[in-house]
């Protein structure tokens, strides 16, 4: 999946950082890698409890640069796992002091999106 993503050339953004992904379950964590010549993110969400949870994950498009977000995937599925997703938020189980990678991927931009965001 790293390899795939193009890893090396992808920039690291810390659970600790204010950075366009943030966990809204408790005890839960994200830190994300972007790659500025690919059109997605690649999440890393961790669960630090001691028990498997459901972890929700608000993604802010604005601060990633982009325009929404269209998909997200594991990069190896699983059949019995499934990520759902709405609007800008994702919800997922993650196993007990584990962790999932998922891959996000930017939504098309419409061309009026663009004109407003260059004109500010």
């Amino acid at each position: 999946a790293l390899d795939t993503f193009e890893i090396s050339r992808a920039e690291f953004h810390g659970y600790w950082e204010a950075s366009g992904a943030v966990a809204i379950s408790d005890e839960a964590a994200v830190s994300h890698f972007r790659n500025s010549s690919r059109s997605a993110a690649l999440l890393v969400i961790g669960n630090l409890s001691a028990t498997s949870r459901t972890v929700r994950v608000r993604l802010d498009p604005a601060a990633m640069g982009w325009g929404g977000v269209s998909g997200a995937r594991f990069p190896h599925a699983r059949s019995s796992e499934a990520i759902e997703l709405e609007g800008d938020e994702l919800k997922l189980i993650v196993p007990a002091r584990d962790f999932r990678l998922v891959i996000v991927e930017q939504a098309p931009q419409r061309a009026g999106v663009v004109q407003e965001r260059q004109s500010e």
